[in-house]
């Protein structure tokens, strides 16, 4: 006789994927379902990048604790073919910024997060790449390169319940069930919805906004060893150049600020520009937590941009809260009855 799982998870995504990987690890009887193939949605289009932002933001302490669990994981499983030590460096290219990029350092550091100054003149020892003009830079040693859909998958392999299929799409989730659209009810102790940008269609009151990147590969002689970080614009080494992503949409004003961070550019090696899109909460603020909408649904979703850096972060504080522990963070900032919305919705 099959026994119900203990916890359903919907969103084949990385998000749900560590939650499944989470929770098994404590013992927990998982499913996870999607109406999708796995890596379709934003895990497919993410930059790989599971590190600090150098924007920092509100929730720079789950970044921080997704770090460090990052390299818990590793520690424990074969991930060497799709995560890779690389590190990080921020980089300044005014006083000013020098300035202010020194302060992070320090706050960091006062967080016991590592890092190290680079002065202008040192800086292309540790990354060849980049221009002689820059002021300096903080470089961050764990932050993590990844091949994302690539660990989905390995993730998900070690996930015996999963089910993905137009058949397989989540049509109501309620307190011990998840309707599928097939017309097969999973019955289970819990539910975590997980579904990116498709979680609001399943959750009363539940508003996520769209947060754009702005992509551009450059395919040429240039080569980086490392992450780079500036002003929002983002530098990611791949084997025939880098990719750049930007918060601004306008092409001009990022070859302006990348001609910045690069000893040689030619303008002609930057491809067609594209577009990554995640999914955030009104506020910029992952949603984490118990739903005030639904008895007995977690919500685990608006990650953003930074998803990749918070995925097992989040995972974390979901396990913590459905076993009843004290999450290593305050998770208050991040449950969902912070929303009013979905306060509104409950009942």
């Amino acid at each position: 006789m099959n026994r119900s799982p203990d916890v359903v998870i919907v969103g084949a995504g990385i998000v749900g994927a560590a939650c499944g990987a989470e929770l098994q690890r404590r013992g927990y009887r998982v499913v996870i379902v999607d109406q999708f193939e796995p890596g379709l949605g934003e895990t497919g289009s993410s930059l790989g990048i599971a590190g600090l932002d150098d924007q920092n933001g509100a929730d720079l302490d789950l970044q921080q604790l997704g770090v460090a669990l990052w390299h818990d994981w590793l520690a424990r499983e074969n991930w060497s073919s799709t995560v890779r030590s690389s590190g990080s460096l921020w980089l300044a290219d005014s006083s000013a910024d020098w300035m202010l990029l020194q302060h992070k350092a320090e706050a960091l550091r006062d967080r016991r997060v590592a890092c190290e100054i680079v002065p202008g003149m040192l800086l292309q020892k540790v990354e060849p790449a980049l221009s002689d003009s820059l002021y300096g830079g903080v470089f961050l040693p764990d932050d993590l390169a990844v091949r994302p859909t690539a660990l989905l998958h390995q993730l998900l392999t070690d996930l015996p319940g999963r089910s993905f299929g137009p058949a397989s799409r989540a049509v109501v989730l309620g307190n011990g069930f998840v309707q599928l659209a097939g017309g097969k009810r999973l019955d289970c102790g819990a539910v975590v919805n997980a579904a990116g940008a498709g979680s609001a269609s399943l959750t009363p009151g539940l508003t996520l906004t769209e947060e754009r990147l702005t992509v551009f590969p450059v395919l040429g002689a240039t080569r980086f060893r490392r992450m780079v970080r500036s002003h929002g614009l983002t530098v990611r080494p791949r084997q025939d150049g880098f990719v750049c992503a930007s918060s601004c949409p306008d092409r001009d004003t990022n070859l302006a600020a990348l001609r910045k961070l690069v000893r040689s550019l030619d303008p002609a090696d930057a491809t067609a520009d594209g577009c990554v899109v995640s999914s955030t909460s009104p506020d910029g603020i992952p949603i984490i937590g118990p739903s005030p909408s639904q008895n007995g649904v977690w919500l685990a979703c608006g990650l953003g941009s930074r998803g990749l850096a918070t995925v097992w972060a989040a995972a974390r504080l979901v396990a913590d809260q459905m076993e009843g522990h004290q999450p290593p963070i305050d998770d208050l900032r991040y449950r969902p009855e912070r929303l009013a919305h979905l306060r509104a919705a409950k009942g």
